[in-house]
């Protein structure tokens, strides 16, 4: 398939319609690109310490010099026009809401990029994680393909969303209380006949995320606690995972059935986001303490610091 085209610039219209990244499974593995593999950033050590999403998030707090403009990706094109006609009637986020907005659209706008480490650390990160290795993989290979990217090279799947594309499923891979639920998620992925390629889904639910956010369908809901924006847009993220994996386990969907799943989540994420943040709570509480307190320890030793 094409791969997905780079998203506009224009503000007022990058967030209408995201790419949204075809479910195909890989028929064969693509040859490797010579021109990148000369262009790949330095062999890291052997076992890289993860990265956990607050750091993730941080670098991009840092390095965001130019603030994008916000104000009107909060509102749909009926209110935008009326603003326009009616300025007094304009609204804006509170200003903490506002600049956690700019963080997320920011991370959205922004490439993968070969030359920052931290992004390779992240990608790196979340093979890890899903797969148990301990040992860093190459930048570029067919084993990108065991976590459900589409070829070679992940940053060709992340054109969509960007590197908040790797935020929402690194958030629960490094949660204690959601790692043995994601791994379960990836593990389906696999199987012989329900397998779909699983990070080009996280994609698209991290892209229906965003639309919410967008349309102001889960403000409310990250308002209950601003200064913890991420972990609830994350948390939010994590319930949309789940309904989906839900329905595809117990429905026995296969990949020619990923389309019409899609669009009824989106729907769903639009009219009911309380019903699925309460199934996903339900769920959670399903897991043991002891398997919750192994996997912390886990990823406190390999972060070298407390992740919760």
């Amino acid at each position: 398939m094409d791969p997905p085209t780079d998203p506009p610039t224009d503000p007022h219209d990058e967030w209408q319609d995201v790419t949204q990244v075809e479910l195909a499974l890989p028929t064969h593995h693509a040859p490797l690109n010579s021109s990148l593999l000369a262009s790949a950033p330095p062999v890291l050590p052997r076992e890289t310490p993860l990265i956990t999403p607050n750091r993730w998030v941080d670098h991009f707090r840092s390095s965001m010099t130019d603030p994008p403009n916000v104000d009107d990706l909060l509102l749909t094109r009926r209110q935008r026009t009326l603003s326009r006609l009616m300025p007094c009637m304009k609204t804006s986020p509170s200003p903490m809401y506002k600049s956690h907005l700019q963080v997320a659209v920011h991370m959205a706008q922004t490439a993968f990029n070969n030359d920052d480490p931290t992004h390779f650390q992240t990608l790196q990160t979340i093979y890890k994680q899903l797969t148990g290795d301990l040992v860093d993989c190459p930048r570029f290979g067919s084993h990108w393909e065991e976590i459900g990217f589409q070829g070679n090279d992940p940053a060709t799947d992340l054109r969509g969303v960007g590197c908040l594309g790797l935020l929402q499923p690194l958030a629960m891979l490094m949660n204690p209380e959601m790692y043995a639920l994601i791994r379960k998620i990836h593990a389906l992925s696999r199987d012989e006949r329900q397998d779909f390629p699983f990070m080009v889904l996280s994609i698209n639910i991290t892209r229906i995320a965003f639309d919410a956010l967008r349309k102001q369908t889960i403000k409310k809901y990250i308002l209950r606690d601003v200064d913890q924006f991420f972990d609830r847009f994350n948390y939010y993220f994590a319930s949309l995972l789940f309904h989906f994996f839900h329905v595809w386990r117990t429905e026995q969907k296969t990949i020619k059935d990923s389309g019409y799943v899609l669009k009824d989540l989106e729907q769903l994420s639009l009219k009911k986001s309380d019903f699925l943040l309460e199934r996903l709570e339900q769920h959670l509480t399903t897991y043991s303490k002891s398997d919750i307190q192994k996997a912390k320890a886990n990823m406190d030793r390999r972060t070298g610091i407390a992740t919760r």
